[in-house]
Protein backbone atom coordinates (compact mmCIF):
# COMPACT_ATOMS: atom_id res chain seq x y z
CA UNK A 1 0.00 0.00 0.00
CA UNK A 2 1.24 3.77 -1.11
CA UNK A 3 0.42 6.25 1.28
CA UNK A 4 1.85 9.39 -0.08
CA UNK A 5 1.29 9.45 -3.86
CA UNK A 6 -0.65 12.42 -3.63
CA UNK A 7 2.88 13.72 -2.92
CA UNK A 8 4.56 12.35 -6.20
CA UNK A 9 4.02 15.69 -8.26
CA UNK A 10 5.84 17.89 -5.58
CA UNK A 11 9.73 18.63 -6.54
CA UNK A 12 11.44 18.77 -2.91
CA UNK A 13 9.62 17.24 0.21
CA UNK A 14 11.00 18.54 3.39
CA UNK A 15 10.16 16.02 6.38
CA UNK A 16 11.31 17.76 9.42
CA UNK A 17 9.77 17.63 13.16
CA UNK A 18 11.57 17.11 16.42
CA UNK A 19 14.41 14.47 16.43
CA UNK A 20 13.18 11.03 17.30
CA UNK A 21 9.93 11.99 15.71
CA UNK A 22 9.75 9.36 12.96
CA UNK A 23 11.18 11.86 10.14
CA UNK A 24 13.62 9.05 8.95
CA UNK A 25 11.05 6.39 8.29
CA UNK A 26 8.75 8.87 7.09
CA UNK A 27 10.91 10.46 4.62
CA UNK A 28 12.03 6.73 3.58
CA UNK A 29 8.40 6.17 2.83
CA UNK A 30 7.64 9.05 1.33
CA UNK A 31 10.48 8.94 -1.02
CA UNK A 32 9.43 4.99 -2.01
CA UNK A 33 5.88 6.17 -2.42
CA UNK A 34 7.14 8.76 -4.82
CA UNK A 35 9.89 7.45 -6.54
CA UNK A 36 12.12 10.76 -5.49
CA UNK A 37 15.19 10.50 -4.26
CA UNK A 38 15.89 9.99 -0.74
CA UNK A 39 18.23 12.50 1.33
CA UNK A 40 19.03 12.08 4.55
CA UNK A 41 20.12 14.19 7.19
CA UNK A 42 23.42 13.02 7.00
CA UNK A 43 24.69 13.70 3.29
CA UNK A 44 24.54 17.64 4.12
CA UNK A 45 25.63 19.70 6.56
CA UNK A 46 22.16 19.06 9.35
CA UNK A 47 22.12 22.12 10.58
CA UNK A 48 23.61 24.49 7.86
CA UNK A 49 21.12 26.94 6.06
CA UNK A 50 24.30 27.24 3.77
CA UNK A 51 24.09 23.63 3.00
CA UNK A 52 20.91 23.29 1.59
CA UNK A 53 21.57 26.05 -0.98
CA UNK A 54 24.55 24.17 -1.90
CA UNK A 55 22.32 21.10 -2.08
CA UNK A 56 19.91 22.95 -4.16
CA UNK A 57 23.05 23.93 -6.69
CA UNK A 58 23.86 20.46 -6.95
CA UNK A 59 20.53 18.59 -7.57
CA UNK A 60 19.66 19.31 -11.80
CA UNK A 61 16.55 21.47 -12.22
CA UNK A 62 13.57 19.44 -11.94
CA UNK A 63 14.92 16.81 -10.14
CA UNK A 64 13.08 15.70 -7.33
CA UNK A 65 13.61 14.82 -3.45
CA UNK A 66 12.39 14.16 -0.08
CA UNK A 67 14.80 15.61 2.45
CA UNK A 68 14.97 14.33 5.98
CA UNK A 69 15.81 17.76 8.16
CA UNK A 70 14.53 17.23 11.71
CA UNK A 71 17.88 19.88 11.99
CA UNK A 72 16.53 22.46 10.01
CA UNK A 73 12.72 22.62 10.89
CA UNK A 74 13.62 25.89 12.77
CA UNK A 75 14.20 27.44 9.49
CA UNK A 76 12.09 25.19 7.07
CA UNK A 77 9.97 28.32 6.47
CA UNK A 78 12.89 29.84 5.05
CA UNK A 79 14.43 27.06 2.89
CA UNK A 80 10.94 26.06 1.07
CA UNK A 81 10.11 27.30 -2.32
CA UNK A 82 6.69 27.03 -4.45
CA UNK A 83 6.81 23.97 -6.01
CA UNK A 84 7.99 22.30 -2.36
CA UNK A 85 6.15 20.26 0.25
CA UNK A 86 6.99 20.42 3.93
CA UNK A 87 5.79 17.45 5.68
CA UNK A 88 5.79 17.70 9.90
CA UNK A 89 6.39 14.61 11.83
CA UNK A 90 4.15 14.18 14.83
CA UNK A 91 4.65 12.10 17.43
CA UNK A 92 3.60 12.33 21.42
CA UNK A 93 6.02 14.16 23.34
CA UNK A 94 6.44 11.04 25.87
CA UNK A 95 7.63 8.96 22.97
CA UNK A 96 9.94 11.00 21.52
CA UNK A 97 11.71 11.44 24.98
CA UNK A 98 12.22 7.97 25.23
CA UNK A 99 13.73 7.07 22.01
CA UNK A 100 16.07 10.17 23.01
CA UNK A 101 17.13 8.32 26.34
CA UNK A 102 16.94 5.29 24.39
CA UNK A 103 19.57 6.26 22.51
CA UNK A 104 21.16 8.68 24.70
CA UNK A 105 20.39 11.64 22.11
CA UNK A 106 22.45 14.39 23.71
CA UNK A 107 21.29 17.06 21.76
CA UNK A 108 18.20 18.51 23.26
CA UNK A 109 20.21 21.61 24.40
CA UNK A 110 21.11 22.38 20.84
CA UNK A 111 18.31 21.98 19.06
CA UNK A 112 16.45 24.00 22.05
CA UNK A 113 19.00 27.15 21.58
CA UNK A 114 17.51 27.44 18.04
CA UNK A 115 14.45 28.95 19.88
CA UNK A 116 16.07 30.81 22.65
CA UNK A 117 15.83 28.11 25.26
CA UNK A 118 17.85 25.51 27.22
CA UNK A 119 15.65 22.37 26.92
CA UNK A 120 12.76 20.79 25.34
CA UNK A 121 13.25 20.48 22.01
CA UNK A 122 10.35 18.44 20.62
CA UNK A 123 7.86 20.28 22.79
CA UNK A 124 9.54 24.05 21.24
CA UNK A 125 9.21 22.54 17.60
CA UNK A 126 5.53 21.30 18.09
CA UNK A 127 4.70 24.86 19.40
CA UNK A 128 6.56 27.18 17.20
CA UNK A 129 4.82 25.01 14.31
CA UNK A 130 1.32 25.54 15.48
CA UNK A 131 2.00 29.38 16.49
CA UNK A 132 2.66 30.87 13.31
CA UNK A 133 5.56 28.49 11.48
CA UNK A 134 2.40 26.33 9.56
CA UNK A 135 1.25 29.65 8.28
CA UNK A 136 4.86 30.79 6.75
CA UNK A 137 5.65 27.94 5.38
CA UNK A 138 1.95 27.92 3.23
CA UNK A 139 2.89 31.00 1.75
CA UNK A 140 5.68 29.71 0.09
CA UNK A 141 4.69 25.79 -0.35
CA UNK A 142 2.17 22.78 0.65
CA UNK A 143 2.32 21.81 4.08
CA UNK A 144 1.32 18.10 5.34
CA UNK A 145 1.07 16.61 9.07
CA UNK A 146 2.21 13.09 9.74
CA UNK A 147 1.45 11.37 12.72
CA UNK A 148 4.26 8.27 13.50
CA UNK A 149 1.58 6.31 14.04
CA UNK A 150 0.29 6.12 10.88
CA UNK A 151 3.26 5.17 9.32
CA UNK A 152 2.48 1.51 10.76
CA UNK A 153 0.55 -0.10 8.24
CA UNK A 154 3.21 0.62 5.45
CA UNK A 155 5.34 -2.14 3.91
CA UNK A 156 8.58 -0.74 5.33
CA UNK A 157 7.30 0.30 8.70
CA UNK A 158 9.34 -1.93 11.60
CA UNK A 159 7.20 -2.54 14.40
CA UNK A 160 8.86 -1.94 17.87
CA UNK A 161 9.02 -5.25 19.26
CA UNK A 162 11.09 -5.88 16.27
CA UNK A 163 13.77 -2.97 16.86
CA UNK A 164 14.75 -3.80 20.30
CA UNK A 165 19.15 -2.95 20.43
CA UNK A 166 19.19 -1.49 16.60
CA UNK A 167 21.08 1.97 16.59
CA UNK A 168 19.10 5.38 16.11
CA UNK A 169 19.71 5.68 12.09
CA UNK A 170 17.99 2.25 11.48
CA UNK A 171 14.91 1.62 10.00
CA UNK A 172 14.75 -1.77 8.09
CA UNK A 173 15.30 -5.22 8.65
CA UNK A 174 19.18 -6.81 7.89
CA UNK A 175 18.99 -9.13 4.98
Amino acid sequence: MKMFTHLKDFNWIWVCGPQRSGTRIGSKIIAHDTGHEWVQERDFNTDGLSSIYNLRIQKKLGERCVIQCPGLTRWIHRVCDPGDAVVMMFRPIKDIIASQNRIDWQFDKIEAMKYDQESGSARLKYHFWTNGQKLAVEKAASSFEVYYNSLSSHRLFVQKEHRAGWEHDRTEVEK
